[in-house]
């Protein structure tokens, strides 16, 4: 008897499924890491704390946003499912989205690897002061009208009151 399937079509549904259970997964596990951490979340301890985002070996994909000129990157070394789980939390205003300078990966000896690097951490949505056209954000306060009225300024971004968290990134802005 035969374990083969002639249908190779039959198990295709499987693997979807078993992709966006895995997708889920690491999305939640990275807003509860972000909401329990109450405060900023670098990239590398999502890295080192939730199980299936860090492409151990082989392909790995890239966060980035294009820019003028080029692109910036967010992070790289993730796996597929990793890149979809930060695009859903990101895209889905689950999480806030800070820019920074480079200090806090520093602080945790990460290594400074790519020159499109765009430092940036994670923090609860609550702390988010400016809705995106595609993420929620957080900027500090002083900068928020600068933003508003600045690059931002074209009606696709909205103020938001953020409510209180642990502490922020602010002091890690670069103006």
């Amino acid at each position: 008897m035969s374990l083969s399937s002639s249908n190779p079509q039959a198990s295709a549904p499987k693997v979807t499924r078993s992709r966006t259970s895995k997708v889920a997964r690491i999305a939640r596990e990275i807003v509860d890491l972000v909401e329990r951490t109450d405060g900023p979340v670098p990239l590398n301890r999502i890295d080192d704390q939730v199980s299936g985002f860090r492409a151990l070996h082989g392909r790995s994909w890239s966060y980035f946003m294009r820019r003028n000129p080029g692109e910036a990157v967010f992070w790289n070394g993730m796996t597929k499912a990793g890149y979809m789980a930060l695009r859903q939390v990101l895209n889905g205003r689950e999480v806030a989205l800070q820019l920074v300078n480079t200090l806090p990966y520093l602080i945790e000896n990460v290594r400074l690897l790519d020159p499109d690097w765009q430092p940036a951490v994670l923090l609860p949505v609550r702390a988010a002061n400016i809705n995106g056209p595609y993420w929620a954000f957080r900027v500090p306060p002083a900068m928020a009208p600068q933003m508003m009225s600045g690059w931002a300024g074209d009606d696709r971004y909205r103020p938001l009151i953020p409510q209180p968290v642990r502490v922020t990134a602010d002091d890690f802005c670069t103006a």
